[in-house]
Formats: C-alpha cells, sequence, structure tokens
C-alpha cells in the first residue's frame, strides 16, 4: 500500500482525530491541540485545516475562539486563518481590495494592538453585521494568523499518516520508533515515557 491508497474522506481516519487518538501524528499529539481535536470534534479535512489555523495563531484559540465553540459556534463559521477572513468578506459584498487590507490587517494583530486606524474599523464593523455579532470581537483579538496553505500542507502529512496508524498499526509504530525514537538509552524522559507506550502498543497489535 502507498499514500495513492489514502480515501480523503475515510470517516475511520477522522474518528481518530475526534477522539484525540494522535499519537505520532505531527502537529496533532500536543496535550494543548489534543484538547482542542477533543472540543472542535473535526468531522473532515476542511475542520482539521481549521484546527491547524486555531493552534497555529496568537489568540486565535485561548481565551477567543474556544470561547466561540463553547457558546456554540461551528467550527466552519470561525476564522482561523487569515485566506478565511478575506473568503467571508467578499461573501458578503466587500471588494477585494478592502477584504484584503482588513485580511492583512488582522492577521497582523493591528486591531488587538490598538494600531488600525478609525476608517479601516468602521468598514470592518459594517461589513460584519451580516456574519454575527461575535465576528469583529474575535478578529479584533488575533495577534496572527497561519496562512492557509502552510496548514493544509500539515494536515495532508497528518492525515496520510493517520491512515498509516489506523490500517498498518505494527509498521507505523516500528517506522516511527526506527526514525524518531532510535536510540532507548538516550531520551530525555518524556521521551522515555513517549518509547515505552509504543514499544507497548506494538507488543498489543
Amino acid at each position: 500500500k502507498s499514500v495513492g491508497d489514502i480515501k480523503w474522506n475515510d470517516p475511520l481516519i477522522y474518528e481518530m482525530f475526534q477522539k484525540a487518538d494522535t499519537l505520532c501524528i505531527p502537529e496533532f499529539e500536543t496535550d494543548f491541540i489534543r484538547d482542542m481535536l477533543i472540543k472542535t470534534k473535526p468531522q473532515n479535512f476542511n475542520d482539521l485545516v481549521k484546527i491547524s489555523g486555531l493552534c497555529h495563531g496568537t489568540n486565535v484559540w485561548t481565551d477567543n475562539g474556544e470561547f466561540l465553540i463553547k457558546k456554540g459556534v461551528s467550527l466552519s463559521a470561525i476564522p482561523t486563518l487569515r485566506d478565511d477572513i478575506m473568503n467571508d468578506l467578499i461573501s458578503v459584498g466587500a471588494n477585494r481590495e478592502d477584504a484584503f487590507k482588513i485580511s492583512e490587517a488582522v492577521r497582523k494583530g493591528l486591531f488587538a494592538r490598538e494600531k488600525a486606524n478609525d476608517e479601516i474599523i468602521n468598514l470592518f464593523k459594517e461589513l460584519t453585521k451580516p456574519l454575527g455579532n461575535w465576528y469583529f470581537d474575535y478578529c479584533s483579538k488575533i495577534r496572527y494568523m497561519f496562512p492557509k496553505a502552510h496548514a493544509a500542507a500539515y494536515v495532508i502529512n497528518a492525515v496520510r499518516l493517520a491512515w498509516f496508524k489506523k490500517y498498518y498499526p505494527k509498521d507505523f509504530y516500528e517506522a516511527y520508533l526506527s526514525s524518531y525514537l532510535s536510540n532507548p538509552y538516550n531520551l530525555n524522559p518524556e521521551e522515555k515515557e513517549k518509547y515505552d507506550l509504543i514499544k507497548k502498543l506494538l507488543d498489543n497489535v
């Protein structure tokens, strides 16, 4: 089997992310993002791209997007990447120049740092009315946003590895140990704990 055999809409793969079964999956195995996965329950590839934006941005999740999820705002509605804001604004009638200018201002944290001028603040407030009362407040807290292309590249790699982990766990864990934890005698305590856990998982495959 090869990566060409992967079905990108395989529900069993996304179930792994929903349950935060992401040990050894780069970008998705820290406690921070595993907690995020549990709370957002990603359903598809696009959701994972959104989540990549949440975890790589600054003030995008903590004390911000996390609250919206708790309030019932859908992950798909929340702009987590700089491209999302531009596309959302265009969808409600903004011209491309204004949409790009505003998305750049949010990406750079100009609203959060109170460096945006009154003209762009008023324009953004007016344009976001159809998107929800929360939209402007959420964006005004953001200090940095991740680009969608980078997020998509990370997710492509993560889904590929999750597929191998799901259907070929023995090969997956053996490859991981040989590649990343090849010398168990020079590991720090956290790496040693991970090594022992993977060895245990291998014994049960």
